[in-house]
């Protein structure tokens, strides 16, 4: 493969991220299958148990409380410790592929376990803060809204149609709307720190400053190709779970655990081809905002021929 390592326009970075991912489809949907085949074993353990319910419920409320909260505890526990694994996995076997050398799944996870923690920090850090700005601005919006419905039920007129009750939904979707454009900026602005921590060795705090940094105008950019490959992946699983939601329907009671079987393996399917995409995306970029804000194409050309590449200034190593 040819090291292509020059600025790219949006539209450049899906192509090549597109262009990799279909030439190299078994390497980096095998090493993206761990985190959705870790959710489908807990997924399928946990359907014995009585989880998605099926028909009459003959539980006590306490028990299925227990037994709901296990099921979260589990499936954040998973998620974390497979996005982790996977999805520095991932950056370091596109980082490969990008500069033209070989990998193996083997070599991408291997390379992954010596900063798993400090990779798994990231993700925490990461999630808290774009998670935390979805639930400040919900709340914000749950709060206004029923202030507003309270305060129009108790001075207005024409019930919860009246222009004055529109008008405190609107207030609140719109507030909710600006919690998640501030968490889709956290999401972009932190994005490149999982890179820099296991290609450059950052430490935590100096991978997310370092992200934040580099992501300097292209914000948007990130934003919409985590939007697009959202979008690639929503349709992907409805396509894939649609087939077991109808087998449910036309056998009955009796196909509701199939039904979900077939759901669940539905789910697994679109994650393994979906999730890849836009990890592929952001490791292109972190490599393009190198390339455009310290010539690091011409950097790897001086290595390349055996010269040493010149000294860093000051604003580049503060970028660190």
């Amino acid at each position: 493969m040819e090291l292509v390592l020059r600025p790219m326009s949006t539209s450049q970075v899906l192509d090549r991220t597109f262009h990799i991912y279909r030439n190299n489809f078994v390497l980096l949907a095998g090493i993206g299958a761990l985190l959705p085949a870790l959710v489908l074993v807990m997924q399928l353990s946990f359907i014995p148990l009585g989880i998605p319910p099926r028909g009459p419920v003959k539980q006590s409320p306490e028990s299925l409380l227990v037994l709901y909260l296990g099921y979260l505890c589990c499936y954040g526990a998973i998620y974390l410790l497979g996005s982790a694994l996977t999805v520095g996995a991932t950056v370091f076997g596109v980082s490969k592929l990008h500069l033209g050398q070989s990998v193996t799944i083997g070599e991408a996870y291997k390379q992954i376990f010596s900063r798993f923690w400090k990779v798994l920090g990231l993700v925490v850090l990461i999630g808290l803060a774009v998670f935390g700005s979805l639930l400040v601005g919900e709340v914000i919006a749950i709060i206004v809204g029923t202030f507003s419905a309270g305060s129009f039920r108790v001075f207005g007129r024409g019930g919860i149609l009246s222009p004055g009750a529109i008008i405190g939904v609107i207030w609140a979707l719109s507030i909710f709307s600006a919690g998640v454009l501030v968490a889709l900026m956290f999401l972009s602005k932190l994005s490149l720190a999982v890179p820099a921590c296991l290609l450059e060795k950052q430490p935590v705090g100096g991978a997310l400053r370092r992200s934040w940094n580099l992501t300097k105008n292209s914000v948007w950019r990130l934003i919409l190709i985590y939007i697009l490959t959202w979008i690639l992946s929503l349709v992907l699983s409805l396509a894939l779970i649609m087939p077991g939601q109808l087998y449910a329907s036309a056998i009955g009671d009796k196909g509701l655990v199939i039904g979900e079987i077939l759901q669940n393996i539905g789910v697994f399917i679109a994650g393994v081809v979906a999730n890849p995409i836009a990890t592929i995306a952001v490791a292109l970029i972190y490599y393009d905002q190198r390339v455009r804000k310290e010539a690091f194409d011409l950097q790897l050309l001086m290595e390349a021929v055996g010269e040493q590449p010149p000294v860093p200034s000051a604003a580049t190593q503060s970028l660190g």
